[in-house]
């Protein structure tokens, strides 16, 4: 698996912000994608049932808003593996 998180993001979008910060604090690797830049990654995460960010993926696995829950396990999973 894929160890890498994608955030579908947007300018000024508060949620989106919190996401990384989070990623950020605990060590969780990811890639931020500013859907308002991306037509391909906006299409993407419609396709996935959203119409708003932020948006999580990693894997299969995939979420809508500031899911700390999410990068928690994230990097429990990571520091697992170590």
């Amino acid at each position: 698996m894929d160890n890498t998180l994608t955030i579908y993001g947007k300018p000024g979008c508060p949620g989106c912000t919190w996401l990384v910060k989070r990623c950020q604090r605990k060590g969780v690797p990811y890639h931020y994608v500013d859907v308002t830049q991306d037509a391909a990654a906006f299409a993407h995460i419609k396709n996935l049932g959203y119409l708003s960010a932020p948006v999580g993926e990693i894997g299969d696995d995939h979420w809508y808003g500031a899911r700390f829950d999410k990068i928690d396990q994230l990097a429990a999973r990571m520091a697992k593996a170590s």
